[in-house]
């Protein structure tokens, strides 16, 4: 009785631990995939700066970089 209750503890943290470690991997996916978008929109239209795919790309940085202080500090340069 005592193994049973092993295999089914280990099987239900096992699943847990690989459920938590895929949400995990997927959210930092689409963060990168996300800064990843804007760079290369930016990097597209840099001689056309004032272009709405630009303007759209430049409004969003505050939001997708809001943990990177380097960044916002260069977007805040940048506007000055």
């Amino acid at each position: 009785m005592e193994n049973i209750a092993l295999v089914i503890i280990t099987a239900l943290i096992s699943g847990l631990l690989a459920t938590l470690v895929t949400i995990w991997w997927q959210r930092r996916a689409g963060i990168f995939a996300s800064k990843m978008r804007i760079f290369e929109t930016l990097m597209s239209y840099r001689y056309m700066i004032s272009s709405e795919e630009s303007v759209k790309a430049l409004n969003s940085i505050d939001i997708i970089f809001y943990k990177d202080k380097m960044v916002r500090q260069a977007y805040k340069d940048f506007l000055n």
